[in-house]
């Protein structure tokens, strides 16, 4: 007997046998199951392959003839192939999770419109001035403004000055929280100014000349005002001085600060110029501490400044718009 690779042959007597007897297939290997784990730790979709192989059958017949000459043998064979394997393959949906952030508050608060009006105390609070046309309402090509005008000497409340205000709680004593613009809330003015092509500056930045204030209610010095200075337009204050680009005279132009109200560093202003930013959002404090309490805010316009002017000064004011947001008051 021998063996020779898959098949063995018995020899018997003048008449040959041949039997072929062929091996099994090794069994497949288990389906294989993959897991993947996502990059931000959610699920990722489960995939499962599940693969069936039949087992082939092979069968054999053997004819077998006796002569006296030489023998012959006669090999039929019958093979049943393989059939190919099914494959079940299940995947499952990916899922996706979308965080939406809220939108930020919208929705305009206030607005000192002039069309129509009398007088600056229909839609300002109130005023501070010397003389009855210090303050005027005025037509003209920008339309319905407020038109300030300042000569020397002028001094009301301590100051050389001519203003309006509003935002101002009443009675006075109401608590700060009770405000219009309470600390910790973020506010957003817009409105347009007019510097006349003659305005006067100091050449030496040391007489001072403040024309918007967001004034506390018992500090003195606002922590935050607008001011030109030599030939610039500054957000300035208590708490720092920023510059906004050089002060643009004999045209209109359209200025919008956002602030968020906080006596800390918490606090910040952001400033733009017809549209173009003049101050990114800068960090500093936006009121002030009084008797260890923040000190609430009200908005002043018009003309606050040094009694050392020897000049008359003017400026024109459109409406001011207060919101939520930017895009409320552009």
């Amino acid at each position: 007997m021998r063996r020779s690779g898959r098949i063995i042959a018995i020899v018997t007597g003048l008449g040959l046998s041949v039997t072929l007897v062929a091996c099994n297939p090794r069994a497949t290997s288990p389906a294989r199951i993959v897991e993947a784990v996502a990059h931000d730790s959610e699920p990722a979709p489960t995939v499962t392959s599940t693969t069936k192989v039949r087992r082939p059958r092979v069968t054999t017949s053997t004819t077998s003839t006796t002569s006296t000459t030489a023998p012959t043998t006669t090999v039929t064979s019958t093979t049943t192939t393989p059939s190919t394997p099914e494959t079940t393959s299940t995947t499952s949906a990916p899922t996706t999770t979308t965080t939406t952030t809220a939108p930020a508050p919208s929705g305009l608060l206030w607005r000192s419109g002039y069309d129509g009006l009398t007088s600056v105390t229909q839609v300002w609070q109130y005023e501070q001035e010397a003389a009855a046309d210090r303050i005027q309402l005025v037509d003209g090509a920008h339309g319905r403004v407020m038109r300030v005008q300042l000569p020397p000497g002028d001094v009301v409340s301590g100051g050389n000055r001519a203003e309006v205000y509003a935002r101002h709680a009443s009675p006075r004593d109401t608590p700060g929280e009770l405000w219009p613009d309470p600390v910790g809330s973020t506010r957003w003015y817009g409105f347009d100014v007019f510097v006349p092509a003659d305005f006067v500056t100091d050449s030496t930045g040391l007489v001072w000349f403040s024309f918007t204030q967001w004034k506390g209610r018992d500090g003195g010095q606002p922590a935050i005002a607008l001011e030109i200075k030599r030939e610039r337009l500054e957000m300035a204050g208590a708490s720092a001085r920023n510059d906004l680009g050089p002060i643009k005279r004999g045209q209109w132009e359209r200025i919008v600060i956002g602030v968020h109200i906080d006596p800390t560093t918490s606090g910040w202003v952001e400033v733009y110029r017809d549209g173009v930013q003049a101050l990114p959002r800068t960090y500093r404090p936006t009121t002030t501490y009084v008797n260890g309490l923040p000190d609430p805010i009200y908005l002043k316009q018009g003309i606050y400044r040094s009694s050392q002017w020897t000049v008359t000064h003017s400026m024109e004011f459109g409406p001011v718009s207060i919101g939520l947001s930017k895009d409320d008051v552009l």
